[in-house]
């Protein structure tokens, strides 16, 4: 109705929305909502390795001004993502190969008593996937927690 907003309604208005990613006070990561174990403190390793390291935000920050992730990627590997899934190649590589190397990033930025958490994402990338993952090995990979 040509209303113009205040700050207040904005921030109103943007919190109803739930894209995967968004930034309040805070940043909001959407994927992990309910995540079983042994994988939620495996994500938050994740997030913790890639996301509190300032080499790797200055690396992600590098690549998006040299344009070599731009949003046209992002929207292609989503696609490729939701089509493939494990099978999918973004970027030119395998996704295993992508989760590898992201899992090895955060390896290298956390503390040593926080990289065991990542191991069971060895398994998620062995099988394709939490739900390929044999009932025995899950079983051991909650034990180990």
């Amino acid at each position: 109705d040509g209303k113009i907003l205040c700050e207040e309604e904005i921030a109103h208005l943007l919190s109803m929305a739930f894209p995967d990613v968004r930034v309040k006070q805070y940043l909001e990561i959407r994927f992990a909502d309910s995540v079983p174990l042994p994988f939620l403190p495996a994500y938050c390793a994740l997030v913790r390795g890639l996301l509190y390291s300032d080499k790797h935000l200055d690396y992600a920050q590098t690549q998006i001004q040299r344009g070599h992730l731009t949003e046209d990627d992002i929207r292609k590997t989503e696609d490729a993502l939701m089509k493939y899934g494990w099978n999918a190649a973004v970027y030119g590589q395998p996704v295993s190969r992508l989760a590898k190397d992201f899992l090895k990033m955060a390896a290298d930025a956390l503390p040593e008593d926080e990289k065991l958490y990542l191991k069971a994402f060895d398994a998620v990338i062995r099988y394709g996937g939490i739900p390929m993952i044999p009932q025995e090995e899950l079983r051991q990979l909650c034990d180990a927690i």
